[in-house]
């Protein structure tokens, strides 16, 4: 159904060792496709956590100074390696902080059928920890 909203669970897998190791690499790469405005890349989430299970899911936030900027950047390299930008723009703003909703806001590149593997990827780019 082509307008089923209805969530769905995630796959959920058991533990890689070599998924840390992975997600450095595509950390590294994205680092390298992306300058200068990256101001880094860094491998977070289930995949970087060591004996985790895991929603297979690479979860890359690259830090920028100026996210409208980047975004305008980022989008033919990132599409160069399959992801393609999503309209999802807003970010959750965790517990306990007292930042405005608009510090964190967001641009997230998810991996598109293409991609290598398979594999579902994220490049978001979060301005608020550079």
């Amino acid at each position: 159904m082509a307008n089923d909203t209805t969530p769905t669970a995630p796959t959920m897998a058991d533990c890689n060792l070599a998924w840390k190791t992975r997600g450095i690499v595509i950390a590294t790469k994205l680092r390298a496709a992306l300058p200068p405005l990256t101001l880094r890349a860094d491998h977070i989430g289930s995949t970087a956590i060591p004996g985790m299970a895991t929603k297979l899911t690479f979860d890359l936030p690259i830090s920028v100074s100026n996210l409208n900027e980047a975004a305008r950047a980022f989008d033919q390299p990132l599409a160069d390696r399959a992801f393609q930008r999503s309209s999802y723009r807003k970010d959750y703003v965790p517990a306990g902080c007292d930042d405005a909703q608009a510090s964190w806001t967001k641009r997230l590149w998810n991996a598109t059928p293409q991609a290598p593997r398979g594999r579902h990827q994220r490049a978001c780019s979060p301005p608020r920890f550079s």
